[in-house]
């Protein structure tokens, strides 16, 4: 079962209709279905729902990644605005350089570790990491702030919605 016809027939749930605004939509811009709901605990049971879902059917584990945006794709930040393979490469490869000259530079510990560019990402280092997270009120908070480039920190976004994209390994 692909996710919009699970959305849609979670949508329809009468119960959950007499409880909380919810419903599929297409965004016109975009040609993509969405679940909209107001309510957060019908979120965490849609979540909660999808999860058990993809473990069931597929083995899958399902990930979380909050935005304060629609994008039309789900990149890491070092490839965004990056349509050329050949420039991807070398990026891929400036950032494998620089992770594996890290450790001699800094000798902290947490720049020693294996998958560096996970953390590095938490420094607002562009990296070929996508951000997930297991935890909708970690993907919720990050679906309602943004980076605030004068401050070097987070502020809640001014934007009407915030986005959390199920991902499924």
């Amino acid at each position: 079962m692909i996710f919009s016809d699970f959305a849609r027939e979670f949508a329809a749930k009468k119960h959950l209709g007499r409880k909380a605004i919810l419903r599929v939509e297409t965004w016109p811009h975009t040609k993509r279905e969405h679940l909209y709901a107001e309510d957060p605990a019908i979120i965490a049971r849609f979540i909660s729902e999808i999860k058990q879902l993809a473990y069931k059917n597929l083995k899958a584990k399902v990930y979380l990644r909050g935005q304060a945006e629609d994008y039309a794709l789900v990149v890491p930040s070092l490839f965004r605005n990056t349509a050329n393979a050949s420039t991807r490469c070398t990026l891929l490869q400036a950032h494998n350089d620089f992770c594996n000259r890290l450790p001699n530079l800094h000798r902290l510990g947490r720049f020693k570790r294996p998958n560096l560019g996970a953390l590095l990402q938490h420094y607002g280092i562009k990296t070929p990491w996508l951000d997930l997270v297991d935890n909708l009120s970690v993907a919720a908070w990050f679906g309602t702030h943004i980076q605030d480039a004068t401050n070097s920190g987070w502020r809640p976004s001014r934007q009407k919605y915030g986005w959390i994209h199920i991902i499924a390994n």
